[in-house]
Order: structure tokens, then C-alpha cells, then sequence
């Protein structure tokens, strides 16, 4: 009797660790199972997010690049009407001419170059302002600013000393006003930028730095202007003969 008891006692207590041995089994089979699903989904999920986030910034660059090319193509547009109205015009008919086929389009004819180009601010989306500098070579400086009523400043906000040319702004979109009468060369984002677009016939950008009163990182995109057309092969130093801002 007592060794019956003993065998039964024996297969109960054998069962017993057989089973937690399964069930322990089973616990971490299946904890296995759910770390690789879990691991599986959240990987299929971080690949799916990338893709759309890669998709996402794909669709902004190209949108940002269609922007700044109708924002190149304006600012041609501008540099070929001050060229055209401007400097092939004696007096200068930059605020009236210049305009007067353009009341269909809701621009009055009275309107000067600030008005014109605050205006039409909406096709230049990437720009928070628009300008243009003269060049004055030094010994025309004292007759320009004669004509002008002001003296060329650096950016400073101080008269310009001698120098070889400069480019002071005679004409500006009223959001950079602040810049009328300062002398472009005298900053050296802007010099550099100023003879690499004059020297290419291109739109050229400034590397990101501080702007001027806002003090934001900005860059300035610069056109050049010439007096008359040059060829597709015209050497650099007849491009920069023929600039006039």
C-alpha cells in the first residue's frame, strides 16, 4: 500500500515538472514569437515612414526648386526692363514708361519701380525683396550722386571711401528700402557675388550669413545687368565692360 502511494506520489510529482517544463516552453515560445512579429511590424512601419518621409522631402525639393526658378525668371524679367527702360531711355523712364502697358494687369501706369515690384511679389515666392545697384565707376561718382541727392554708403550706414566701381542701390521693393543708397561691393557676400555674376552672364547665390537690420541667415540672389546683348560667346572681359548693374 505504502509503495503504491509512493509510485502514484512519484508520476504526479514527474508530471508535474514535465508540465511546468511545457508551459515554461510554451511562455517563451511565444514570447519569441511576439518579440519577432513585434520586431517584424515595427521594422515594416520605420521603412514605410522613411519611404513617405523620403517621398515627402523629394515632392518639397522639387517644389522649392520650381519656386526659385520662377523666382530666376522674374528677376531676369526685372533686369531686362531696367536695362530696356532705364539705361536705353534719356531721362530715365524706369517709373513711367516702363509701366504703361501694364494696367490690364491691375499695375497702374503711375507706378514706380517699389510699387511695381510689391505688387507683383507673389511671382517672386522665394524672395523676400528685390533691388537694383548701379555700377559707378569712381570718376562718375560725384555726378551720380549729384543726380541721386544722396551720398553712397557702405553698409555701415557710412560714406563710402574711394574706390575703383561701386553699386549702390537706386532702385528697391519697399520691404528692403533700408538698402536704397548702399553700396553693394563694400559688402563682401555681396562683392564676390556681384563680379562671379557679372563674369558668368548667371544668377549666382551668397552662401547663408547674416542680413542686413533682420540679422536672419538669408543668402541674396544677384542677376546681372547689361548695357547691350552679348553673344553666348562673349569673354569675360567683355561682359563685365558691358555691365551696368
Amino acid at each position: 500500500m505504502g509503495a503504491a502511494a509512493t509510485g502514484t506520489g512519484g508520476r504526479v510529482r514527474r508530471w508535474a515538472q514535465n508540465r511546468t517544463v511545457q508551459v515554461a516552453a510554451w511562455v517563451a515560445a511565444s514570447a519569441l514569437v511576439w518579440a519577432a512579429v513585434h520586431l517584424g511590424m515595427r521594422r515594416y512601419h520605420m521603412e514605410s515612414s522613411e519611404r513617405q518621409l523620403v517621398s515627402m522631402c523629394e515632392e518639397r525639393a522639387r517644389m522649392l526648386q520650381d519656386q526659385f526658378a520662377v523666382s530666376v525668371n522674374h528677376v531676369h524679367a526685372l533686369a531686362i526692363l531696367v536695362s530696356t527702360f532705364h539705361f536705353h531711355k534719356q531721362p530715365s523712364a524706369i517709373d513711367q514708361e516702363m509701366f504703361e502697358p501694364l494696367p490690364q494687369r491691375g499695375i497702374p501706369s503711375q507706378a514706380t519701380f517699389a510699387d511695381y515690384t510689391a505688387m507683383t511679389a507673389f511671382e517672386r515666392p522665394m524672395l523676400s525683396g528685390v533691388a537694383y545697384a548701379q555700377r559707378v565707376v569712381h570718376s562718375e561718382r560725384l555726378k551720380f550722386e549729384d543726380q541721386q541727392g544722396w551720398v553712397i554708403k557702405t553698409m555701415k550706414g557710412e560714406p563710402s571711401p574711394e574706390q575703383d566701381e561701386y553699386a549702390p542701390v537706386i532702385f528697391s521693393q519697399e520691404t528692403i528700402s533700408y538698402i536704397e543708397a548702399l553700396d553693394m561691393m563694400s559688402g563682401e557676400e555681396d562683392r564676390e557675388n556681384i563680379l562671379r555674376a557679372r563674369a558668368t552672364g548667371k544668377a549666382v547665390l551668397t552662401s547663408p550669413f547674416r542680413l542686413l537690420q533682420s540679422n536672419h541667415l538669408g543668402v541674396v540672389l544677384t542677376f546681372p545687368v547689361y548695357h547691350s546683348s552679348l553673344p553666348a560667346t562673349a569673354t569675360v572681359e567683355e561682359r563685365v565692360e558691358a555691365t551696368v548693374g
